[in-house]
């Protein structure tokens, strides 16, 4: 199962505790389960032989292009039209800090 699925079903599970089994988050998660789970169902059990090297494979995506984008593009070609000059105005700064917390989901979610 992959990780997003997986923390909505965690999600679920905890906001059910004390609930009605036919309460509305058990609906919710039957009704997701058949409008997902045949799409999702097949390419997560595909994914799940891959899964112990694909999270680094996506790291080093990552880590390259935050080298790229730091050390290799100029700031000229980033900034064609920008009226600032200012260090806060570049955009290679600000395409870092976006980056960070898909970053920290990739490892986090292992």
């Amino acid at each position: 199962m992959n990780s997003l699925m997986h923390f909505v079903m965690c999600s679920l599970a905890a906001a059910e505790e004390g609930a009605a089994a036919t309460g509305f988050y058990a609906r919710m998660g039957a009704f997701t389960d058949k409008l997902f789970l045949p799409l999702f169902g097949p390419i997560n059990t595909m994914l799940a032989h891959f899964d112990s090297w694909a999270q680094w494979i996506a790291v080093c995506y990552f880590i390259g292009a935050w080298v790229w984008v730091a050390f290799i593009l100029q700031k000229e070609y980033v900034n064609l039209s920008c009226p600032y000059k200012t260090g806060l105005a570049d955009l290679r700064i600000w395409t870092l800090v976006a980056m960070t917390p898909t970053m920290f989901v990739y490892i986090y979610f292992n």
